[in-house]
């Protein structure tokens, strides 16, 4: 399990930072700092494709390790959706707003560290948590010029209330992206142990 994490947070910490472009390093001597919104899919699905938390640990993972390389110059921010398509029974556990990972952040950063935990929050609203997710960033306060970047954590198969086909519900989820997320890096985490739904998702 130690080496799926460890693989995982890897992913996500490659993901997050990306390799510049030439004309990127030619114009910006310092990367942008990056505002990162941990979006992790609490549907009921993910006990069978994910039953040892992955998804859980590596975040927690990754949020301690950018904070051991936290500085000034980089001052990288994290946020966190939980989603499904219901409220968990503690109101505070659904989303947690940008912080910084300064070390004199510390309190705020253990009371994100605490939201990074299992939940069974029934079907899988992919729009509501980029909606959520694009609340929070534009919550955070704009003290500099920062990378928006979303890193989805899930099993791959949107599923709530309204029972679209597959094909519209990534239609929809295409449409807000462009529409309200133009800018932001998205990643996408695949978690499913049984191939239950990534290999019908992945074309999408």
């Amino acid at each position: 399990m130690r080496a799926i994490i460890t693989i995982l947070s890897v992913t996500l910490l490659l993901a997050c930072q990306g390799g510049p472009s030439l004309e990127q390093v030619a114009i910006e001597a310092t990367p942008r700092p990056l505002d990162i919104v941990l979006v992790l899919d609490q549907s009921s699905s993910m006990r069978w494709t994910d039953p040892e938390n992955n998804r859980v640990e590596a975040s927690r993972f990754f949020v301690d390790f950018l904070s051991s390389y936290w500085a000034r110059e980089q001052d990288h921010r994290v946020g966190l959706v939980n989603f499904g398509d219901k409220k968990p029974p503690n109101p505070e556990d659904e989303v947690h707003y940008l912080i910084s990972l300064d070390t004199a952040n510390l309190a705020e950063r253990n009371r994100l560290l605490g939201r990074i935990k299992p939940l069974d929050l029934v079907y899988t609203s992919f729009i509501e948590a980029f909606r959520t997710a694009r609340i929070l960033f534009d919550q955070a306060p704009a003290d500099r010029e920062r990378q928006r970047v979303i890193v989805l954590l899930t099993d791959g198969e949107p599923d709530d209330t309204r029972r679209l086909s597959r094909a519209a519900y990534f239609e929809e989820l295409i449409r807000y992206y462009n529409d309200s997320l133009a800018g932001c890096n998205l990643h996408v985490i695949g978690l499913d142990i049984n191939d239950g739904y990534w290999t019908s998702t992945l074309p999408y």
